[in-house]
């Protein structure tokens, strides 16, 4: 038998669940060598999955498990000795998967920001977050581990979408979210309304447009009572007051205020009737 192999098996990376072929070619020899493969130094187990083809040495593996990762040779004899190949290693991987994607995240400034973001693959992969150009005093307000991103202190400019990459050598994938930062604000009034006088019976209406963030709820009150909807007022969607049916009643202060877990605001207009 010749001292070398025509071809020794290469080391190669296998996707979990997927299948492998091992190629060997012994060394000539008379009469031709018998080869049979090793892994870890021990014959490998035949079966219906794991196969030596007959045409030419080659090892084949269908629906690779992790127990299938190993050092594999292929060992050729006859009757003038044998010869052992180089061995392989061959590695079974797994692709990146993302078991729980990062959400998107309201909060408010000066508060803190977490994105989740868990993986698995074989080998671990490695975790990566691209992050949208931020303000120039971030570097000690985000802490990086496996499976999370955390931002202290949020500013305005923290707001964009963040992205957790993974990677390992069988492959990337990647899941986004958005960052909104919420820069509340007093409640302030855009429209005013204004001092009234009309006749007994008639209807008669009260603009009052506010802002904020978050944005205030209009609540009105009439003398000393709140507002409900009933057939004498209406508080229409834009925060206006029709007061349907003015009496006598209904004379005085007009009171619109603008309510918000950031403060209140009011202001009064009169209505003479």
């Amino acid at each position: 038998m010749d001292e070398t192999f025509l071809e020794h098996p290469q080391s190669t990376d296998v996707h979990l669940g997927s299948d492998v072929t091992l190629r060997c070619r012994p060394p000539q020899g008379i009469p031709p060598p018998e080869v049979t493969w090793l892994v870890g130094g021990k014959p490998v187990e035949l079966s219906d999955q794991v196969y030596v083809n007959e045409d030419d040495s080659s090892l084949t593996i269908t629906k690779v498990e992790k127990l299938d990762e190993g050092r594999y040779a292929c060992f050729a004899r006859n009757q003038a000795g044998n010869r052992t190949s180089q061995a392989a290693s061959l590695f079974v991987v797994e692709r990146p998967r993302i078991l729980t994607e990062p959400q998107n995240v309201d909060v408010k400034e000066g508060d803190e920001a977490i994105f989740v973001c868990h993986v698995t693959g074989d080998p671990l992969p490695e975790v990566v977050w691209l992050m949208p150009e931020m303000c120039s005093n971030h570097s000690n307000r985000f802490v990086f581990d496996q499976n999370s991103l955390r931002l202290m202190s949020v500013n305005t400019c923290d707001a964009g979408r963040y992205t957790c990459r993974a990677s390992n050598r069988a492959g990337t994938v990647q899941s986004s979210a958005a960052l909104n930062v919420l820069c509340e604000t007093q409640p302030s009034f855009l429209l005013v309304p204004e001092d009234r006088e009309v006749g007994e019976g008639r209807e008669v209406h009260f603009s009052c447009q506010v802002t904020g963030n978050p944005m205030p709820v209009v609540t009105w009150v009439v003398g000393s009572k709140q507002v409900g909807r009933n057939s004498t007022y209406e508080v229409l969607q834009d925060g206006s007051l029709v007061v349907r049916s003015a009496s006598q009643q209904d004379s005085g202060n007009i009171v619109c205020q603008a309510i918000s877990i950031t403060g209140t605001a009011m202001v009064t207009a009169k209505l003479k009737v």
